[in-house]
């Protein structure tokens, strides 16, 4: 074998094992961010959290994940990416500690571990966002957009996998290796990262254009993209952090089979993301944007009708088709609108998102007193419908540019 291609040997496979730290890292990081909505009985049943302290456990997500996700950029800057992933990474696995140490000590200490693991799973996500969505099209230059789907889609199996370990794990009542395997798993992977060759960011000639020019903080459009992705996340995070506890009350399942209807619920978001993938490449972008969230609130106000256990099962499994893209259009959509300020308007977007996924779970706490989660799910229908609105107003606005 020759020099060179000793050389573009080593290339590929220097190559190879940076993308399986990221595929992997981004299949177990999901599966840490759901941990607490998948121990959902844990605390229910366990620590007898009340609706209101159950709501509660992620506003601290609300906070961190949103600071983290605006401070992404500039972090990025200084530390480089390799070590924002890696802080995500140990944020990621220390909140795994607080959920498995709120079992172990007096229930005085539970609520408040609980506060401190939601936070730090908040700032993991937000951290390692850059990062993770950055690290595929850089590895992967000639197919950017496929990358990107592939890893969406690996995280959407570690969505799908984390309740159902959880369920396993429980029904054999070794729930606390839960934790302990999530926050192992982050570690090594937060190890790895620092033997593992990654490719350096080749986005600073983007942001030196983007302050060349002013960000958009004056559009109202873009403000119209981050209310966007905040209404969205309302739906999406009442949905899925409600899902064990709508199950199992509203609907009698066992814990088994609740975790069953929120791993449903995360399978079809992931089949979802790679359906219309393939269909945006035949078909505009933006229609499939704005049906996705008509879905969604069709399929909420059909909540009531789905009444027997499969009926319940396969609503949580429509729900995830209907949630599946409608985030990563977004993102997309408001890129191409405001192309000079991508790495910014992005953060932003993501941030919104943060903000949703914490509010919905809280404020469906604080309903619940008031009527039933199954009432609750189908007013959640206005969240979409909202989206629906300013997403035409969006597309009818000056200068927008069609797909």
């Amino acid at each position: 074998m020759s020099e060179a291609e000793e050389t573009g040997t080593d290339m590929v496979s220097v190559q190879r094992a940076a993308a399986v730290l990221i595929y992997a890292g981004g299949f177990v990081q999901c599966m840490a961010q759901v941990a607490f909505a998948a121990s959902a009985t844990v605390l229910r049943e366990r620590l007898a959290f009340t609706d209101a302290e159950y709501g509660s456990i992620f506003l601290p997500q609300i906070c961190l994940s949103t600071l983290g996700a605006i401070g992404a950029g500039a972090l990025a800057q200084r530390l480089g990416l390799r070590r924002l992933l890696i802080l995500g990474m140990v944020a990621l696995a220390v909140s795994q500690a607080a959920l498995l140490a709120s079992v172990l000590t007096p229930r005085s200490l539970a609520y408040p571990l609980v506060l401190v693991g939601t936070g730090l799973m908040g700032l993991g996500a937000g951290t390692t966002a850059a990062p993770m969505n950055a690290y595929p099209q850089i590895l992967f230059p000639l197919g950017r957009e496929s990358a990107l789907v592939a890893l969406h889609a690996v995280q959407g199996l570690g969505l799908t996998a984390g309740p159902l370990l959880a369920s396993a794990l429980l029904a054999r009542d070794v729930w606390p290796l839960f934790p302990v395997l999530l926050g192992a798993a982050n570690l090594g992977l937060a190890a790895a990262s620092l033997r593992v060759s990654l490719p350096k960011d080749p986005m600073a000639a983007q942001r030196a254009l983007a302050t060349a020019t002013p960000v958009p903080v004056h559009a109202a459009a873009f403000w119209a993209f981050v209310l966007m992705a905040f209404l969205y996340a309302l739906a999406e995070g009442s949905i899925g952090n409600w899902a064990v506890i709508f199950l199992r009350e509203d609907r009698g399942f066992s814990a088994p089979g609740a975790a069953v209807g929120l791993a449903l619920f995360w399978t079809g978001l992931t089949v979802g993301r790679v359906l219309v993938a393939s269909l945006a490449i035949r078909l505009p972008a933006e229609p499939l944007w704005l049906a996705l969230p008509l879905l969604m609130a069709g399929t909420l106000l059909a909540v009531p009708l789905a009444t027997s256990k499969p009926g319940a099962l396969g609503l949580f499994a429509a729900l995830g088709l209907a949630c599946s893209a409608f985030f990563p259009l977004t993102m997309s959509v408001a890129s191409r609108r405001f192309a000079e300020h991508v790495p910014w308007v992005s953060s932003m977007i993501y941030a919104g998102l943060a903000l949703g996924v914490g509010a919905g779970p809280f404020v469906m706490g604080l309903l619940r007193p008031h009527g039933s989660l199954t009432t609750l799910y189908a007013l959640s229908a206005i969240y979409p419908l909202a989206c629906v609105v300013l997403g035409t107003l969006v597309r009818r606005s000056r200068g927008h540019r069609p797909s």
